[in-house]
């Protein structure tokens, strides 16, 4: 039985990974990967009937309050705007949506956070022998090559997907791209660092030189903001103390960095992208202002019609009217043009789920929101299953007692750069 809830709850997390940035998910697959949340949902109402219905009713109440909330203004969108991408996008919205709740009505908090990190360190060991393979031998030269819509192409093989061309250089674990697996590392990293659990030194270390292997602004940012979590921890002896290994740590981040340098000696065109990241670090002006222009300009597009939204499509398409060479990167703004008020949920959840972890001093507390936000308006993640799973538990734990509120508070979008 014990064999059996294992294998179920794996391949939960493996459909939540497949629709939480996947590569293939912004290729011409994009609706065979949503249908992996239908086919989760039958095996959750398949495992339900068979169980004798075995759902606690809390969190039951919960997930129907807060699918409502989210799904009932984006089917008055789709009521207004009809259109094929719009039925879509609200298809793959729901689906979404839904599958998130089963992750929660499926999960504990502690199991939860077990399987999303034993995923995410199965993708990194998975993925750095891919990486070297990628950029020092020609042994993966024959994999086949997908174009996802923006025509970028990806090596792809299952497990293992990389940039084809010079991009090779950026792991990207099976995302789309670095940026995501970034976030997603930086998620297990706190998971493991708050988990009642002692933390392993080793997995600590593949996860911040795969971190490191992204080459992603937003992992060093990420990178700095675990690194300051880690010493406004308190230490604990006996159990998930991570003080005493940061030194080696830290070496092997270093090695890391000097192994990331080389790579770069030998591709011309790694280097002239090292010229770039280290300018936007240095000069970050134009990065800065489209992270800031694009929630600005979803909130005046909110602003004209705030109760109900534009609609998923139609958010899009004003967006697009106001300035359409700036990127959309914001999620919370993004989703409020989109469906209205309720779309506040998406962000106003998570914080105050982070602001009532008691069991976290206030530096971490102020920390995690930054993080969150810096995460939710990098980039959209408005069809990510784990953001709303994680939405899901942030409900939970804010109605809870603060004193009663587990060591990892579920304050982090998986999204996911």
């Amino acid at each position: 039985m014990h064999f059996k809830r294992l294998i179920i709850s794996n391949t939960y997390m493996a459909i939540a990974i497949l629709t939480s940035g996947y590569a293939l998910a912004t290729t011409r697959y994009s609706p065979i990967i949503y249908l992996f949340c239908a086919a989760g949902f039958a095996l959750f109402i398949i495992r339900t009937a068979t169980s004798n219905g075995r759902i606690n009713p809390r969190k039951a109440q919960l997930a129907l309050l807060l699918l409502s909330s989210l799904l009932l203004p984006a089917v008055a969108g789709l009521a207004v705007n009809s259109t094929i991408e719009n039925a879509f996008s609200f298809f793959k919205l729901a689906l979404a949506l839904t599958f998130g709740a089963v992750l929660f009505l499926s999960f504990d908090f502690k199991n939860f956070q077990n399987t999303f990190c034993n995923a995410v360190f199965a993708i990194c060991i998975i993925s750095l022998p891919g990486y070297l393979l990628t950029n020092f031998t020609d042994l993966l030269d024959n994999l086949p090559v997908v174009t996802n819509i923006n025509e970028v192409e990806y090596k792809f093989a299952i497990f293992f997907i990389s940039f084809d061309g010079f991009l090779q250089y950026r792991n990207v674990g099976v995302f789309w791209e670095p940026g995501i697996f970034a976030t997603m590392i930086y998620c297990a990293l706190l998971a493991d660092l708050y988990s009642e659990n002692k933390a392993s030194a080793l997995r600590t270390t593949i996860f911040l030189i795969a971190l490191t292997s992204t080459f992603s602004g937003a992992g060093i940012i990420l990178f700095i903001l675990y690194t300051a979590l880690v010493f406004s921890q308190p230490p604990r002896h006996g159990k998930n103390n991570l003080r005493g290994h940061i030194l080696p740590i830290f070496a092997i981040i270093l090695t890391a960095c000097v192994a990331a340098l080389y790579v770069a000696n030998t591709q011309p065109e790694a280097y002239t992208y090292l010229e770039r990241l280290a300018g936007k670090l240095t000069d970050p002006e134009d990065t800065q202002s489209t992270r800031l222009l694009s929630p600005i300009t979803s909130l005046k597009i909110f602003l004209e019609q705030p109760i109900l939204g534009w609609g998923l499509t139609g958010a899009i398409e004003k967006y697009r009217e106001i300035n359409d060479e700036i990127a959309l990167t914001s999620s919370s703004a993004y989703l409020m043009s989109a469906i209205g008020i309720c779309g506040i949920l998406f962000t106003a959840i998570p914080i105050i789920g982070i602001a009532r972890a008691k069991k976290i001093n206030f530096f971490s507390r102020l920390t995690l929101i930054f993080a969150f936000l810096f995460i939710a308006n990098k980039e959209p993640h408005i069809y990510f299953t784990l953001s709303y799973a994680l939405i899901f538990f942030s409900l939970e734990t804010s109605l809870k007692d603060g004193s009663k509120n587990p060591h990892w508070p579920p304050i982090v979008k998986i999204r996911p750069s």
